[in-house]
């Protein structure tokens, strides 16, 4: 939600690529009816894919235990709440969530790149300052996007924080283990090939 979404009173909605995303949401729909035993609705829409959760008492629980808005996250300047900033555990799922939703692996010249995106730079600075603690950034520079391009450190991210999203995994791997550097359009080829894989997903650093 923090990512690519947005919490009302009523309901949760998280937005995507309806080309090449519909199997990550399956994976953020069978995780929620997991953690709060409720149904997603994903479906298409101008914007793309959609992933829609219609509960009182979700929407309530974000917005009063961990403090997220309702409304226009940058004007009401969401963040990660703090509960999730003091648990390890809970911020390298966080910041999975945030990269696999708002941020992308892809092409820097002949290497891998691991890049965040976001209008929101009380969130760009949560978000850079985390990879900074973990050594996955050399340094704080706040702007609309922060990105990892030392290889060792893009590999450290996928042994550390992983990714749940099809289409970063098949990047990475594929780089990875075939030297292939792959264009987002390409990766729908793989799916198929990876698509029995467990979720989320660690590993490769060599």
């Amino acid at each position: 939600m923090l990512g690519d979404g947005t919490l009302t009173k009523y309901f949760l909605r998280i937005f995507g690529d309806k080309t090449f995303d519909l199997p990550y949401f399956l994976y953020l729909a069978y995780s929620i009816k997991n953690l709060f035993g409720v149904d997603s609705h994903i479906s298409t829409t101008p914007r793309g894919l959609s992933l829609t959760v219609c509960s009182v008492k979700i929407c309530a629980f974000l917005n009063q235990e961990y403090n997220l808005p309702f409304g226009n996250k940058i004007e009401k300047k969401a963040k990660i709440p703090e509960e999730i900033m003091a648990s390890s555990d809970l911020l390298n799922a966080c910041l999975r969530g945030l990269i696999d939703t708002d941020g992308f692996v892809g092409k820097s010249g002949e290497r891998l790149k691991v890049v965040f995106t976001s209008k929101n730079l009380i969130l760009i600075e949560q978000v850079t300052k985390s990879l900074v603690q973990l050594n996955l950034l050399q340094k704080m520079s706040i702007k609309e996007y922060t990105e990892i391009t030392s290889q060792q450190s893009t590999s450290n991210y996928f042994k550390f924080i992983g990714s749940s999203n099809l289409r970063h995994i098949i990047r990475f791997r594929e780089y990875k283990e075939n030297g292939n550097l792959l264009y987002k359009r390409e990766t729908l080829s793989y799916y198929q090939k990876y698509e029995k894989m467990g979720l989320p997903y660690f590993g490769l650093v060599v």
